[in-house]
């Protein structure tokens, strides 16, 4: 027989559940564009573009690509780094000319000026998802606390 007073426990609950599985979801988009978009977050403070030079290439396992290069940043440090090449990348023979576009407080955090854009989509998709998260666990608080009072008015009843 449907008790209405279960109905509404069963509620808190499912309403719990359901956003920590939404949250859980976000988090794990967040993993897949956290980096480009954090690197695009600290080059939207203080960006600088330079030259670099290409010191070599590698292959990895899976067949791809990658270009190690140096740079030297504005206080005269030299950086080296490397990148997985993705089509339309700007790429040339080692020893040659590379454009790098980085933080000039965090010269570690860098990219190729033709990533600029696409890291933007990063950026705004991972601050969208954190505010999910955000949302999604104050929810779950809401739904907690609507819990314990009503497992409290329910002990008189």
């Amino acid at each position: 027989m449907f008790n209405p007073k279960e109905a509404q426990e069963d509620g808190f609950i499912l309403g719990a559940v359901i956003a920590l599985l939404i949250a859980a979801g976000a988090f794990i988009l967040i993993n897949i564009s956290f980096d480009n978009g954090f690197r695009f977050g600290l080059l939207l403070q203080n960006q600088t573009e330079t030259t670099g030079t290409i010191t070599g290439y590698a292959k990895t396992p899976a067949g791809g690509d990658v270009v190690r290069f140096k740079f030297e940043d504005a206080q005269g440090i030299v950086h080296t780094g490397e990148k997985l090449l993705l089509t339309g990348d700007a790429s040339g023979e080692t020893g040659g000319p590379i454009e790098v576009v980085y933080n000039q407080d965090y010269p570690e955090y860098y990219l190729f000026p033709g990533r600029v854009d696409g890291a933007r989509y990063d950026f705004f998709m991972t601050s969208g998802l954190i505010l999910v998260i955000v949302l999604c666990f104050l929810y779950i608080v809401y739904q907690f606390v609507g819990y314990v009072r009503f497992k409290r008015k329910m002990t008189y009843y």
